[in-house]
């Protein structure tokens, strides 16, 4: 690994301890997809300490319990985009874990790992966001509950203390005539970090025929990934159709901060994300109506 020390936690009072013990030096490390590319790129302290969490079993496993889906934070994106369960209740956060990164790489990144980066790109997160994920978070002062949509306050940059992370997520199973999509563009068809990615998770009315609620989230448009809350509000209790929805696009723009990158100017990530919010939404709609 190079430069700094790594502690294998077995369990999570003894990833805390490790933490406790290392404030202001530790880094959590998990499937490591991430963290070993930013260690090598960047010149790490030689009082860096690695807490290697992937053994710990409370961190693993993706389970139903009564109307919700937990999920560990250790639970790898190749498992995600597997899980019948996932792709039943959580359809968004499956379609976001299929298209991240390549085969390799979704074999070792974790759930946990997507969010805690805190990535404005991070395409399971975008989904988590939508779908009104919570975190269940442990650390030296115990556990406590956070909306997924909290977590990020900067790039790169979380609200976690210094002896925190997550143990779980907790998502909600999608209900009758309700569903939720993911959409993404990147420079390529596979393998490509989000130019711009959008998750929407849409409920519908008892005939179908109107929006009753509508949540999306838009990665790669600003420092955090941002609920698009205006399209939001303006599509709720609009006619479920694709006409209207498309009328209502450009309200996207009132909360993103989209910048020029090295992967896409500002104004096109502002063409972009119109069009994949008004895609994402749909989809969800037509998936929505598919349920009886």
């Amino acid at each position: 690994m190079g430069k700094g020390t790594f502690y294998h936690a077995e369990t999570e009072e003894q990833a805390i301890q490790y933490l406790k013990e290392n404030i202001g030096h530790a880094v959590i490390l998990a499937g490591g997809t991430d963290l070993m590319v930013q260690v090598n790129q960047y010149n790490y302290p030689e009082e860096t300490v690695f807490v290697g969490i992937e053994d710990i079993p409370q961190l693993q496993g993706i389970r139903i319990t009564g109307d919700s889906i937990q999920i560990g934070s250790l639970v790898t994106a190749a498992e995600i985009a597997k899980s019948s369960v996932v792709k039943e209740y959580a359809r968004a956060l499956a379609m976001a874990a299929q298209e991240s990164a390549s085969p390799q790489v979704r074999n070792r990144a974790t759930l946990g790992g997507n969010v805690g980066t805190a990535s404005p790109s991070a395409d399971m997160a975008a989904a988590l966001i939508a779908l009104n994920a919570e975190a269940e978070i442990v650390g030296a002062d115990g556990v406590r509950m956070m909306k997924v949509e909290d977590i990020g306050i900067f790039v790169k940059k979380t609200c976690l203390k210094d002896t925190e992370f997550i143990r779980r997520f907790i998502v909600k199973k999608k209900q009758n005539k309700e569903n939720s999509s993911f959409q993404k563009m990147g420079k390529r068809k596979a393998m490509t970090i989000s130019i711009v990615n959008i998750a929407a998770s849409v409920k519908l009315s008892e005939d179908q025929k109107k929006i009753e609620s509508v949540r999306v989230a838009a990665g790669a448009c600003a420092p955090t990934i941002k609920r698009l809350r205006t399209f939001e509000h303006a599509l709720e209790g609009c006619d479920a159709t694709e006409t209207v929805v498309k009328g209502y696009a450009g309200m996207t723009l009132n909360d993103v901060e989209p910048i020029t990158d090295m992967r896409a100017t500002e104004w096109y990530r502002k063409e972009i994300v119109q069009v994949l919010a008004v895609r994402a939404v749909c989809d969800a709609i037509r998936a929505a109506e598919r349920e009886v």
